[in-house]
Parts: structure tokens; sequence; C-alpha cells
């Protein structure tokens, strides 16, 4: 990929007689993690951020992401993650989720949101 973003799957998954258990992730510090709940035919993002890491993992429904790397002026790169999926983002990539159908996910972050020092860039700023 030429943001440098990396797809993210599951690494392991369990399940027994009390339930299942997915994994998510076992790599990286993450300092932040929110729960969020999009309808379909949505946008979210459409930001960037200078400092902040950040993972977009799918729980349920379809979405379209589309990154761009801010610093080289590159190509987009388009792609559909669904339930089980996700994306790693780096700094600098211009990152856009389209929501294709009513979505639930978990959005981690490497540095905590700081409200008199938001992390949030657009093209415009």
């Amino acid at each position: 990929m030429a943001t440098n973003s990396r797809v993210v799957t599951s690494y392991m998954q369990r399940t027994d007689g009390r339930g299942s258990m997915l994994g998510i992730t076992n790599v990286g510090t993450w300092k932040e993690v929110n729960y969020v709940t999009s309808r379909a035919g949505m946008v979210r993002g459409n930001h960037y951020h200078k400092e902040s890491h950040e993972l977009v993992f799918i729980l349920e429904g379809e979405v379209e992401v589309v990154l761009r790397d801010i610093n080289t002026a590159g190509d987009m790169e388009t792609m559909i993650l669904r339930a089980g999926q996700g994306i790693e983002i780096n700094t600098f990539v211009l990152h856009t989720m389209h929501y294709l159908t009513d979505t639930v996910q978990i959005s981690l972050l490497d540095r905590a949101f700081d409200p008199s020092n938001p992390d949030l860039h657009t093209m415009d700023s």
C-alpha cells in the first residue's frame, strides 16, 4: 500500500461452551479505545493525524475506506472492510469512511484525545 497502512485481521479466535473471544491486535501501545456505531450512508473521518496512529476494526457491518498519504500526494487507495477486518492508519494519511451498512467498530489510538489540542487535521487546516 502506498500509504504504508496495514490491513488487520484477527490474530486469534476461540470458541467454547462459555462463548467466543476474538483477538483483534496484540501489537502496539494503544492509549484510547472507542466503540463506534455508524448508520448506513453516513461518512466519518475525512481527516488525518500528525501524531496519532489509529487502528479501526469492524465488528459488524461493511465500510468503504478511502486513504491518501498527504505528504506524497499519491493516488487514493480504496478498500472495503467487513466484520473481522480492520486497517491500521499511519500519520499523515487522510482517511474517510463511507458506511455501506449499519456498522459497529472499535477505533484505537496510540495518543489519547486532548480537546485543547486535538490531532484532527483536514486538507483545509
